[in-house]
């Protein structure tokens, strides 16, 4: 039993840390919840040829 708690402890400890840093340019694709927070610093820009889909759920940073 110890085990699992430790086991599931360190998977929540570790997904709360996953982030995506997003460069300034252009973006396209998808973004979900398990790349949150997808931390925007800088202007980015979506083609006119391109999308993004932000799926529901996904965390999005802007700073500055």
């Amino acid at each position: 039993m110890k085990i699992f708690l430790l086991f599931t402890l360190l998977i929540v400890i570790t997904s709360s840390y996953a982030q995506t840093p997003v460069p300034p340019g252009n973006v396209s694709g998808t973004w979900t919840p398990a790349g949150s927070p997808y931390q925007i610093n800088g202007e980015i820009t979506i083609p006119n040829d391109s999308v993004l889909i932000i799926a529901p759920g996904t965390y999005v940073e802007f700073q500055g």
